[in-house]
């Protein structure tokens, strides 16, 4: 399901591993991402160049997607559970809102109850998107 906070769409996906491998690498549920547009002053930098802090720093950018993962060296799918990948994209997708770092204790204080508001509202909406069009 793609989430939305303001002007920045966000999403989690499963990583999955071959069986062959899977084994080896110790790694949480999953990856966060957000899509941003193509006039956000972030559009098209390099990863190392958008000032946002996350787990692992942002590992992936893309035609206005990035996103970090969890198989780095101690991630575990205790410690990066599904709810726990979500709430590290929401603290994402807020960063690139404003534009700027903030540490995690200002996300948790400030913005999170905002954000969650956000999502059921999100939520709804698209509820009554899938029963409108179910009902034409």
């Amino acid at each position: 399901m793609i989430f939305k906070y303001k002007d920045i769409e966000y999403y989690i996906i499963e990583a999955v591993f071959p069986a062959e491998i899977s084994f080896l690498i110790e790694h949480g549920w999953g990856n966060g991402y957000v899509r941003i547009a193509d006039n956000h002053e972030f559009y098209g930098l390099d990863c190392d160049d958008i000032p946002v802090w996350i787990h692992g720093g942002l590992t992936y950018g893309t035609n206005g997607v990035y996103g970090f993962d969890t198989a780095h060296y101690g991630d575990n799918i205790d410690r990066w559970n599904e709810d726990r990948v979500l709430d590290e994209t929401r603290w994402l997708a807020i960063q690139f809102h404003l534009r700027k770092s903030i540490d995690y204790d200002d996300y948790v204080e400030n913005y999170r109850d905002d954000v969650l508001y956000n999502e059921k509202i999100h939520n709804r909406e698209k509820k009554l998107e899938r029963i409108i069009l179910k009902n034409n």
